[in-house]
């Protein structure tokens, strides 16, 4: 059964903007980014490693760092890192995009309020200059659009994705339906069923209670 979001409200909560709520554990986040919830916690709180003689700093920030809860915004920043990654782009230099573009235009979520190009070795981002690389101090022509077919893009900001929802590699996710929506504007951002945008929990409970 899927994992439930967690509401713990309080005046910071409910003066929140809906995608900057903390209501996600990182086992929730996880789950529907079919991520290992040890790799979300080690992308936005940190971990240690190598008989914990070596420290993995955060990548991200987290909207709730002393409850560890992360907000819709968190889940986006993971699911576009994660597709870069998987793209084969190094993690040093993926770090060094975010710091560039996080001074260079006040982003306080690079990932999320950017729409990035990717060659598969350089990062670039759009501005109203062209296309600036961001990733090194190299120029590259020879780019294209990173994959991010499952996402909705409104004024250039990560609005909403369609999860997948199969267990396949994720190089393999072209062509697959987009049936489960995730929202921050729908159920407070929990998994909803895209042609109707009923919570998919509400059908697990009536399914399993023997409807």
């Amino acid at each position: 059964m899927s994992p439930t979001l967690r509401f713990t409200f309080n005046e910071k909560m409910l003066a929140s903007s809906p995608r900057s709520m903390p209501v996600y554990t990182a086992k929730t986040a996880g789950h529907y980014l079919d991520i290992p919830s040890t790799t979300i916690r080690a992308w936005f709180f940190g971990t240690t490693y190598g008989k914990k003689t070596a420290k993995f700093e955060p990548i991200f920030e987290p909207a709730d760092r002393a409850n560890k809860l992360l907000s819709f915004d968190n889940l986006a920043e993971a699911y576009v890192y994660r597709l870069m990654r998987t793209r084969g782009l190094a993690a040093s230099k993926i770090r060094r995009a975010l710091a560039v573009v996080a001074k260079e235009f006040d982003n306080e979520h690079p990932l999320v309020e950017n729409r990035f190009l990717t060659d598969g070795m350089e990062l670039f981002v759009s501005t109203v200059d062209g296309t600036k690389c961001v990733s090194s101090d190299s120029i590259f022509f020879d780019w294209y659009q990173a994959s991010l077919d499952r996402v909705d893009w409104e004024n250039s900001i990560f609005a909403r994705f369609y999860p997948i929802t199969r267990s396949i590699p994720h190089t393999q996710i072209e062509g697959l339906p987009k049936a489960i929506l995730i929202d921050p504007n729908i159920a407070f951002g929990a998994t909803a069923v895209a042609s109707c945008k009923v919570p998919t929990k509400a059908i697990g409970d009536r399914y399993f209670s023997g409807e």
